[in-house]
């Protein structure tokens, strides 16, 4: 009896200790994104097209938000403003051809965080997102829709370190990615096609801890 006793004591003891070093965190951050977005759109001109201009990287920020539950255990939401990107040419005849997609994300995550010293720390996430990728088409081969947005549900994650610089606040450098999201295009032959696009924000951010 003494030894359940006890059990539950140490239990109960950790489980304060676990709520008392909580934090909840706020963060925004800025820097640049990679994405095969152009590429994939390109390859949907006809062979009758010359592409000239493929946009692949944009300037971005992202705000996030998070619980840590204790030193190494966080859920954290994230959203991205991945920006533009276009990808265009001239077909045989001379006439512009200009496709782009511009993609927002929201993310939420499991952390796990790895203490280096009392001023830094690792961490790698992992969870659900869900991609907003409006397209938008500028030429004669446009479909009688040419702005078409699709919200796609995917595995967004991200790897950073942060350095601690009180206890009230850090800097973070970090890596976000959302991979496999996918959209429709629709021309005006009748020609359609399925495609997807990853994105990832490489990013600088300050953030705050109450």
């Amino acid at each position: 009896m003494k030894s359940t006793k006890f059990a539950l004591a140490a239990a109960g003891l950790s489980l304060l200790s676990s709520v008392a070093s909580a934090e909840v965190y706020l963060g925004i951050g800025g820097g640049m994104t990679r994405s095969n977005a152009a590429e994939r759109l390109s390859q949907t001109f006809a062979d009758y097209v010359t592409v000239d201009k493929k946009e692949d990287s944009n300037a971005a920020f992202i705000v996030y938000g998070g619980y840590a539950f204790n030193k190494h255990v966080a859920v954290e939401a994230s959203y991205i403003d991945f920006g533009k990107y276009v990808a265009s040419g001239r077909d045989w005849d001379g006439y512009s051809v200009s496709d782009s997609l511009a993609a927002k994300a929201f993310g939420l995550n499991v952390v796990g965080i790895l203490p280096l010293g009392d001023k830094f720390s690792i961490d790698a996430k992992i969870g659900p997102g869900i991609v907003s990728q409006k397209y938008h088409c500028e030429d004669l081969y446009c479909s009688s829709l040419p702005d078409k947005t699709t919200r796609k549900i995917v595995v967004s994650g991200g790897v950073g370190a942060r350095w601690h610089a009180s206890k009230n606040f850090a800097v973070r450098l970090a890596y976000e990615h959302f991979g496999g999201a996918k959209y429709e295009i629709e021309r005006a032959d009748g020609a359609s096609f399925s495609k997807s696009a990853d994105y990832g924000l490489m990013y600088a951010g300050v953030e705050g801890r109450f």
